[in-house]
């Protein structure tokens, strides 16, 4: 039923949307050339990016090795420790040094004017204008607050920069060699940019500020391979390669430098064990002289001490047994004591037989040495929080805390099993033991005391020469394999396809702006508004009428009486076959067109040759009588009211089926009219005179006559105007129709376009009556579609 459920179907169609947004044509315009501006700006700023990479050889992550490491692979860095290096402050302030990163020049001042300056001291962050004064004698140094901070004759400062002397900044007028010594930097500006009343605004920042903006900039790619890559991104193709081969080079003389300082480490400690060493040697043959020289004096012959080969043997299965114990003790109190104290004494571990007998033992206790040297060699250059100095200590714990130990009970182990089995042989010839002489015992320990401090004393003296060698040809092992060059071409110009992004992103959004207005749009824009939201059949359209001087276009009138005469034709099938036809014509508001509707749907009845007459119900503003070119009074307001009959208010019209009633005199009380027997009277009498009566009523929402004449009538046709009647409006009162004997018909939309949805309802072009039609077809024409 008509007004049931206006929500029912109240979403969006997808097949209207290119509707929608034909009808909201100006938002989707607006949005297209806002898109095509903010596109053009924003492809307008965007700059092309360039990227450049440079390749370095470090060399395989392959596991320490004693005895010549240092000469053989330098510095003991993992990929890894070099990609930590590659990013260190130590490594990025060298390059930005070098390319000046510390100082940057603002607007209007040239990029190039401070490639001379150089730190001389701590730098004072902030932003500061060089001014040279209107007569060119002056130069001084302002901050941001504009408070002078140097000033310099501009003379002494050209002389300077000449002789490229520095001053002396104590005096007021400090020396011009020296400008902006005061801010941590000499700006070095070529004198013939001081032109008289030149302004050069920079910015300074710190070192390890400009460091860490420099390392967020560049990627460094390591890998487990033998290469890492560095690479940078940028708008000047020159400049990142550039500061891409300052930080290759950088890093390649810090690695250099670390390797020296690794190796002069190394080479110091292992000086302090030679010293030791050497003085352990010498106590040694010293104690074997003295012994030699009293063993003589009594007249001890050496040589026969051990009586024979035999005796040799148990010689040195003594010294032997009476070694590996000593060396047994020696080893576990230096474990205990590391376990107790974490300080492990390697120079203390390498002096015992036992140890350097030990090749994996000797070779973990030469790595710790080499790693500590490493270390202290870093810390002459890094904090602790450093990530190689952090490696490098990890590295000594693993050794020291984890390898040694595991070595240490190894060796104990093994000297308890050989002190067992000499022992026991010991315990077997021990008459033979007692009866050796003791100057024998004592004279073969001494020498081999000297022999083990020979050795000690070769062993340290053969590294310590193998560190000096590595200090004097020291190169790490890394290379670069591939400098950085400008890039030929950007990486990809996004400008087109930013433009475009932007452009369907306005247009996007002015579409969805356009299906949000529409959505919000409660007024009827399509036959399916008409049909889903209000229930209501529609009878016919009429098309949107584009008037000249007050006069309809031609073609325009041809299609309207088409559309009237379906109207005409869809009418008299919905109301059946009841005769006469009683119609009330009304709308839900002024303006959607019932006047004109009423009126041309009469003369449209009146062509086919049915009696027809148009009652001019709306005596408030009632417009029939221009409509059909009659006089307003005598009308339907005088006859209600008795003061005329019924012939006397029955007006003819230019058609001789059409007759009208005008709306008569404007009467306070007219409406008070509509519920009297007279109108009931007029009604049943006109019955029986006319075959279409149509009530012209006022709008639904106007007042409560349409309501009394529907009911009078009992049919009502209702008129409703695209882009103007309110679907929800005309629901609600449609509901209310409900309570009342009113049938409502069905509905003509009025003022529709001639396309989409509505381009179903338009008429063929070129089958109108021509210029020889028939003399009535000649003066039929619409009435009121100039008003």
């Amino acid at each position: 039923p008509y007004g049931e459920d206006p929500d029912d179907d109240s979403g969006l169609d997808v097949w209207k949307i290119p509707q929608i947004l034909w009808r909201y044509k100006w938002m989707m315009v607006a949005a297209v050339l806002l898109g095509l501006g903010a596109g053009y700006f924003m492809a307008s700023q965007q700059v092309p990016r360039f990227s450049t990479q440079a390749l370095i050889q470090v060399g395989e992550d392959s596991p320490q090795r004693g005895g010549v490491t240092a000469i053989e692979g330098g510095i003991g860095f993992t990929p890894a420790s070099w990609a930590n290096l590659m990013g260190s402050n130590r490594v990025l302030e060298r390059a930005v040094d070098e390319l000046r990163l510390f100082i940057s020049a603002v607007q209007p001042t040239p990029a190039d004017a401070f490639v001379n300056a150089t730190v001389v001291g701590p730098i004072r962050r902030g932003e500061y204008v060089v001014r040279v004064d209107d007569a060119g004698e002056s130069v001084t140094i302002l901050d941001h607050a504009g408070r002078i901070l140097e000033s310099h004759e501009y003379r002494a400062l050209a002389s300077s920069a000449d002789t490229g002397e520095g001053g002396d900044l104590d005096s007021e007028d400090q020396s011009p060699g020296g400008l902006g010594q005061s801010l941590g930097v000499n700006l070095n500006l070529d004198p013939d940019l001081l032109s008289p009343g030149a302004e050069f605004p920079f910015r300074l920042q710190a070192r390890r500020d400009a460091a860490r903006n420099l390392g967020g900039r560049i990627q460094i790619q390591p890998s487990r391979s033998a290469f890492m890559a560095v690479l940078m991104q940028g708008n000047d193709p020159h400049w990142i390669a550039r500061i891409v081969n300052a930080v290759i080079d950088s890093f390649v003389e810090e690695a250099t430098e670390l390797s020296r300082a690794q190796s002069d480490e190394l080479s110091r400690t292992l000086e302090e064990q030679l010293t030791r060493a050497r003085s352990d040697l010498v106590r040694a043959e010293a104690a074997l002289e003295a012994f030699e020289s009293e063993a003589v004096s009594v007249g001890f012959v050496p040589g026969g001490e051990g009586g024979g080969p035999a005796g040799t043997d148990l010689v040195e299965l003594r010294l032997e047994l009476d070694q590996l114990t000593r060396d047994r003790e020696r080893l576990r109190s230096i474990l205990t004591e590391a376990a107790a104290q974490g300080d492990l004494r390697v120079q203390a571990l390498e002096a015992i037989p036992a140890v350097r007998e030990s090749s994996e033992f000797s070779s973990v206790l030469q790595q710790i040495t080499e790693r500590r040297a490493e270390v202290r060699s870093l810390l002459v250059r890094y904090t602790e929080d450093h990530p190689s100095v952090r490696e490098g200590r990890g590295e000594l714990d693993v050794l020291e805390q984890e390898a040694v130990p595991v070595l240490g009970q190894e060796l104990l182990a093994e000297l308890d099993a050989r002190i067992a089995t000499l022992g026991g042989r010991a315990e077997t010839r021990s008459e033979e033991l007692r009866a050796l002489p003791s100057q024998a015992l004592t004279r073969a320990r001494l020498r081999r005391d000297v022999a083990q401090a020979e050795a000690l004393y070769e062993d340290v003296n053969r590294r310590r020469a193998a560190a000096q060698l590595a200090a004097i040809s020291s190169v790490p092992d890394i290379q670069i394999v591939d400098r950085a060059e400008p890039p030929s071409r950007a990486d990809g110009d996004r400008r087109m396809m930013l433009a475009l992004a932007t452009l369907f992103g306005f247009v996007g959004a002015g579409g969805l702006g356009a299906i949000l207005l529409d959505l919000r749009d409660k007024r009827v824009r399509s036959p399916s508004d008409v049909e889903t939201r209000l229930g209501l059949p529609i009878l016919g359209a009429l098309p949107h009428l584009a008037t000249r001087g007050g006069r309809v276009k031609a073609k325009d009138q041809n299609q309207a009486i088409e559309a009237f005469r379906s109207v005409r034709l869809g009418l008299t099938y919905a109301y059946g076959t009841a005769s006469p036809m009683v119609l009330t014509v009304s709308s839900p508001a002024p303006g959607d067109g019932k006047s004109f509707t009423s009126s041309n749907l009469g003369l449209s009845f009146a062509e086919l040759g049915r009696k027809t007459i148009v009652v001019d119900g709306d005596v408030r503003k009632g417009t029939q009588d221009k409509h059909l070119g009659v006089d307003r009074v005598p009308g339907l307001t005088d006859y209600l009211a008795g003061e005329v009959e019924l012939e006397d208010v029955l007006q003819g019209t230019r058609h001789p089926s059409l007759s009208v009633i005008p709306h008569g005199s404007l009467l306070h009380n007219a409406p008070e009219f509509m519920v009297s027997s007279r109108m009931q009277d007029l009604l049943a009498e006109l019955k029986g005179q006319f075959d279409v009566i149509l009530v012209d009523s006022p709008p639904l929402g106007a007042a409560s006559d349409p309501l009394i004449l529907g009911t009078l009538t009992g049919s009502m046709l209702l008129v409703l105007r695209n882009g103007a009647t309110n679907t929800e409006q005309a629901s609600a009162m449609l509901q209310n129709l409900r309570r009342y004997p009113i049938r409502v018909v069905g509905a003509v939309l009025n003022d529709v376009p001639s396309s989409g949805e509505y381009r179903y309802y338009s008429y063929a072009k070129g089958y109108g009556i021509g210029r020889r039609a028939s003399k009535v077809e000649e003066q039929r024409r619409l009435v009121g579609a100039g008003r």
